[in-house]
């Protein structure tokens, strides 16, 4: 099953458009649908990719920009160093020597 997640990974959203408009030749062919209707199906599945690939990108530049604004935040936020003479205590208590 881990098999099948892994190589579905990225897939899905392609494999779901190639199915539709598989689905939409068929029924145009058997003259179920007409050719607007075709057209309309095939469009449907194109912008479905689209919607995802932008999607996709936008996570993509959201965690990048989340990770360079940890960066920039740790950058003017140091953290507190022991350098004033206080050392912790076995029992975590602060004392000044």
């Amino acid at each position: 099953m881990d098999k099948i997640k892994a190589f579905l990974q990225g897939k899905k959203t392609y494999l779901t458009a190639a199915i539709g408009i598989l689905g939409a030749l068929v029924a145009w062919a058997d003259s179920q649908i007409d050719l607007m209707a075709l057209l309309a199906s095939a469009w449907a599945a194109v912008m479905a990719i689209f919607v995802r690939s932008g999607v996709n990108n936008a996570a993509k530049t959201a965690a990048a920009d989340a990770v360079i604004q940890a960066q920039i935040d740790a950058a003017k936020n140091p953290p507190p160093s022991n350098a004033g003479g206080a050392f912790p205590d076995v029992l975590g208590k602060e004392f000044e020597h």
